[in-house]
């Protein structure tokens, strides 16, 4: 959309500054933007890291545009923290709107180091148009270590013109002697020609196992 919104003529500017600190850190900026008949854009990038082991280093870039046909905008950012101990994260999103309708998205994941660190991840959508709305989400996470967990999370939900229906799914683990498991699913639907919804769940115990086990083998 940015390179079909800036056709010829176009007015362009870009400027750079880069530094570096005595104790070991440098950082570059670099930012930009251009202005044709179909529309106008801009963008910046940044990137800094400091010196040492336990340093920290990151990165950032963002855009945005206009024109005829819509407007739109974006960004990333990740960083990473040095050491045994240090963690990294991520994030991502978008948005957008034109004739046919609007949406956005966004995406985020974490990491923890060490041996008890754990990690995440959340991603999610929404849009809407002439033709119906929808949203979309899905989030994950998991504990490091011996006794660490995980779970999943995930739904989606739609209507359009011909109805609109909804499901998600659940599922989580713990970890340890102690650890379990579950499981959830269900749906659900709406249309002119009728509805209907379904469920399904599970779960499962160790020490239920182990207490089942040992009555049945006396």
């Amino acid at each position: 959309m940015a390179a079909g919104a800036l056709a010829l003529p176009l007015i362009i500017g870009a400027t750079g500054v880069a530094s570096a600190q005595s104790s070991g850190g440098s950082t570059y900026q670099q930012s930009g933007s251009a202005a044709g008949q179909h529309g106008a854009a801009s963008w910046y990038t940044g990137v800094s890291s400091q010196g040492n082991t336990d340093g920290v280093s990151s990165f950032e870039m963002g855009q945005n545009w206009a024109g005829k046909y819509g407007a739109g905008s974006g960004s990333t950012e990740a960083s990473a923290e040095g050491g045994d101990e240090g963690g990294s994260s991520y994030n991502q999103s978008e948005n957008w709107a034109g004739k046919h309708g609007a949406g956005s998205s966004s995406t985020e994941a974490s990491a923890e180091g060490g041996d008890k660190g754990g990690s995440s991840y959340n991603q999610s959508e929404n849009w809407a148009g002439k033709h119906g709305a929808g949203s979309s989400s899905t989030e994950a996470s998991a504990e490091g270590g011996d006794e660490g967990g995980s779970s999943y999370n995930q739904s989606q939900n739609s209507a359009g013109k011909h109805g609109a229906g909804s499901s998600s799914t659940e599922a989580s683990a713990e970890g340890g002697d102690e650890g379990g498991s579950s499981y959830n699913q269900s749906q659900n639907s709406a249309g002119k020609h009728g509805a209907g919804s379904n469920d399904t769940s599970s779960s499962t115990n160790q020490d239920n196992q182990k207490g089942l086990l040992s009555g049945l083998l006396g």
